[in-house]
């Protein structure tokens, strides 16, 4: 396809497209890849931590919960964080709106 220059009706009924983003999109952007980071990083020592005793400094832990219960609390805890967001997304969709909702959540992020 050939390129062509930009018409007067192209201009006047086309959108008009920013190049630049908004810092509030780099803002968000930072909120979300810290708090991904935060979660993946402290799931596994969690795990670790519930399992083992504290008896040697070569395998952390401290409860000794043993294995199963540990996966058990941990699993709770993955299904427990993936199924609330469900209910906040109802409530932000419903009351607040998306805009509101986020400036709020990233406000508590960065506080």
């Amino acid at each position: 396809m050939e390129k062509r220059d930009a018409t007067e009706n192209d201009i006047n009924t086309l959108p008009q497209v920013s190049d630049k983003l908004p810092i509030s999109v780099y803002i968000a952007l930072a909120g979300g890849a810290s708090e991904r980071f935060a979660y993946f990083a402290l799931t596994t020592p969690w795990q670790n931590y519930m399992q083992n005793p504290r008896i040697d400094h070569a395998i952390p832990g401290a409860l000794n919960l043993g294995q199963s219960t540990a996966t058990n609390i941990n699993n709770a805890f993955l299904l427990f964080s993936y199924v609330t967001p469900m209910g906040f997304a109802l409530l932000s969709d419903l009351s607040y709106g998306r805009l509101k909702t986020l400036k709020i959540a990233l406000a508590y992020v960065f506080i």
